[in-house]
């Protein structure tokens, strides 16, 4: 019973949390001036028109309408809940396209016709994005003090112009996208000049503009996490010089004339640094970890940069060596051997890479490197969600996922870690019909060439054969409909694994070689055995992402075998395929399931996602449950959402054998279950905002234990890993 109420008080906190964050995002009307009697907002369609006697400070301008000023009029405006506050000025059509989260949009989105504006973004989370379309060019801000403006000079030139207060901007062409600048705090940029480039703004500039855009109502000053630099200081107007009061001559940039945030702003981009505690296995470390990460459009990168020691920081035999490795030594621990040498600088060189990534999935192009959660091939009936961080940062690994889709033909492939590749595998596609029929026909393959590799020596693998494990299928993919608010795709796939023993194993039916018995039955006729096959739906509803699918499978077939636990279960795999392909006839259960996974968030709010698997055993005529279900929940609420409190929290759940687990305590082979067991994955990470720029962070998490020598522990008696937890307490430090 008291499993039973941890269980469901999880599930309640989930819930209530999922409740307690789902907060709309919205545009406040905080103030407005409407001197010349015709201030209105108005409607997408043009048909509702509400002016400045039908509204109220505080009123809601819904997402598609339009701010109107006239002579004298003003508006102010802010954003909900990112407390981004927009100052419209007279004579100004200012229109809201999308706010971010609301439909599936990825940013929020306005329009600038004619007049302006002056905005400063607010920065919860880090990942608030706003576009700003002007008639010529578009803005991308993040967190940022700046202005636009569209109008005429006096001699009639029209000019369409972006000035920075602080931070920095990405200006781009509305006419050529890929011709873009960045406009930084104390720079301005005209759309419609000839020369399309920022400039230096004099120190007049910045003050006039300024003292016009004047915010009355909003305080800049409170938008939260504002990233302003340093910003340029703007003399009295009796103090500036004449030579300033003169416009740089166009294109020239004198040196010392960068604005003095620039070098802040860009270090606080890119420059991470974690100091703390990490407790691996039964041993306690310090750690000091530089964490550079950059990210530009769909590109992602971060660095790991660690020095995790026992006493001493600067005694280089006393750093933690990952898996048994000098990680800082460059090769020039292996002597005068060349070969070796070069393999242990690469492989200390690729340990420096925590992940780099662009795209996803589906995506025409994507690529994944590095420490990663999630490896998917196809629609995962062989490899979905296999993780190779599983024991991040104790051993780091450098897995690769990439895939080219081509439109007629596409690939994709998958590598768990380039220094010891052990796991690897890939698909290709045809659509045969591409263009008017988007059917598209996959074979995909997963090798698993050591399972046994890096293990408890005291288990006699080659009594199994040390079989190298080989999975194959095909797939057909029909997308019903595909669009970033509805998506609806139709799958099947059938696949099936066959062992390759690499020596003969203690039981005289176990020879070097493929086991091909292990796949076709000819005692009674030719029938295929091993295999699995699964059908179903996948895709989204504006925010929510589902699964639902029917699974069939027999022999020593799972599916999703390569999943995120199986690092775990390698060694339990070899022990049963060795066991199946020695009498595969004394198997004669067919297994069948329904699995279900859903997932729903509010961006820069919260995230929720959960799963399970209801299996069956098929046998002797009469289907029942089977104990080996499944499942898996996962809850992100982002920093910044609880008032007052700048606190953050990741949590996520999966193990099989659940229903088990909760009511029995044990498997029907005799095996006890706990809530930390061999079939159970926690990851927990709590972050704290003490300031603008530490954050004190808590991970807990469960890993594998190891032999002295690296090598995994597994209990000789069940074949099954023993786990330990690994607390971490650290200190990040962000400029």
């Amino acid at each position: 019973m008291k499993k039973l109420r941890c269980f469901m008080i999880i599930s309640v906190l989930i819930f209530c949390a999922a409740v307690l964050f789902a907060q709309n995002q919205k545009v406040v009307l905080a103030f407005f001036e409407d001197a010349s009697g015709d201030f209105r907002i108005v409607s997408a369609d043009g048909a509702d028109e509400r002016y400045g006697d039908q509204l109220e400070f505080g009123s809601e301008i819904p997402v598609g309408w339009t701010v109107v000023t006239g002579n004298g009029d003003s508006a102010e405006l802010q954003l909900e809940p990112t407390k981004t506050i927009i100052r419209v000025a007279e004579n100004t059509n200012f229109h809201i396209d999308g706010l971010q989260g609301l439909a599936g949009a990825e940013e929020s989105r306005f329009s600038l016709g004619f007049g302006k504006i002056r905005c400063v973004a607010g920065k919860i989370v880090g990942d608030e994005k706003y576009v700003f379309n002007g008639q010529a060019a578009a803005c991308g801000v993040r967190g940022t003090d700046w202005q636009q403006w569209i109008g005429q000079a006096i001699d009639g030139t029209a000019f369409e112009e972006v000035l920075v207060f602080a931070g920095q901007i990405e200006y781009s062409l509305l006419a050529d996208p890929l011709k873009k600048i960045l406009v930084k705090a104390g720079e301005f940029a005209n759309a419609l000049a000839d020369s399309f480039e920022s400039l230096i703004a004099s120190a007049q500039k910045i003050a006039d503009a300024k003292k016009e855009m004047l915010f009355q109502e909003l305080d800049p000053e409170k938008v939260p996490k504002l990233e302003t630099g340093v910003e340029p200081k703007t003399p009295a107007p009796e103090e500036v010089t004449e030579l300033e009061k003169q416009p740089p001559e166009e294109g020239i940039k004198e040196p010392g004339q960068e604005p003095k945030g620039y070098l802040t702003q860009m270090l606080q981009d890119i420059i991470g640094f974690e100091i703390g505690s990490i407790t691996i296995g039964n041993e306690t470390y310090a750690k000091a970890v530089a964490t550079p990460t950059f990210s530009v459009g769909k590109l992602a990168m971060s660095l790991y940069l660690p020095i995790i020691y026992s006493q001493n920081l600067l005694d280089p035999d006393d750093w933690y060596k990952p898996n048994g490795n000098s990680e800082w030594s460059f090769g020039f621990d292996q002597g005068g051997d060349w070969w070796a040498f070069t393999k242990d600088f690469a492989y200390d060189l690729f340990l420096k890479i925590k992940y780099v990534q662009w795209g996803d999935i589906r995506d025409p192009f994507f690529f994944k490197v590095g420490n990663l959660n999630s490896f998917t091939v196809g629609h995962g009936l062989i490899m979905r969600n296999y993780a190779n961080d599983d024991e991040f940062p104790a051993i780091r690994r450098i897995g690769v996922n990439f895939g080219l889709d081509l439109g007629g033909f596409g690939f994709e492939t998958v590598v768990n870690d380039l220094a010891d590749p052990l796991v690897f595998g890939g698909r290709v596609y045809v659509r045969p019909f591409a263009g008017s029929f988007p059917l598209a026909l996959g074979l995909s393959s997963v090798v698993d060439i050591g399972p046994a590799v890096l293990q408890n020596p005291d288990i006699a693998f080659s009594d199994f054969g040390s079989p190298v494990i080989i999975s194959a299928g095909l797939d057909l993919d029909f997308p019903i409909v595909e669009r970033d608010l509805l998506s609806i795709i139709l799958f099947g796939d059938v696949a099936g694994m066959i062992p390759y023993f690499t020596t003969d194993g203690l039981d005289p039916a176990i020879t070097r070689g493929l086991a091909w018995q292990t796949l076709f039955d000819t005692s009674d006729g030719f029938k295929i055995r091993n295999i699995g096959a699964v059908a179903g739906l996948f895709g989204n509803m504006g925010p929510v992402d589902w699964r639902l699918e029917f699974r069939w499978y027999n022999g020593a077939f799972e599916p999703a075998m390569f999943d995120s636990q199986y690092e775990r279960h390698r060694v339990t795999m070899t022990q049963e395929t060795a066991a199946y392909a020695a009498d595969p006839g004394a198997v004669t259960t067919t297994n069948m399931g329904i699995h279900g996974r859903a997932g729903w968030g509010i961006p820069d709010i919260f995230t929720l996602k959960a799963g399970y698997t209801w299996p069956w055993i098929y046998e002797g005529g009469k289907l029942s449950t089977a104990e080996e279900d499944e499942v898996f929940l996962s809850a992100v609420l982002e920093r910044g959402v609880i008032p007052a409190v700048d606190i953050g929290a990741e949590v996520s759940y999966e193990r099989s054998y659940f229903i088990p687990w909760l009511f029995e305590g044990a498997t029907a082979s005799g095996y006890d279950l706990k809530f930390f067991d061999a079939y159970t994955g926690l990851k927990t990470k709590v972050t704290y905002g003490v300031s603008e720029n530490i954050d004190l962070l808590l991970f807990i998490t469960t890993t594998l234990q190891r032999n002295p020598d690296g090598t995994v522990y597994f209990d000789p008696a069940t074949y099954l890993p023993k786990l330990v937890n690994s607390f971490s307490f650290e200190t990040q430090v962000h400029f």
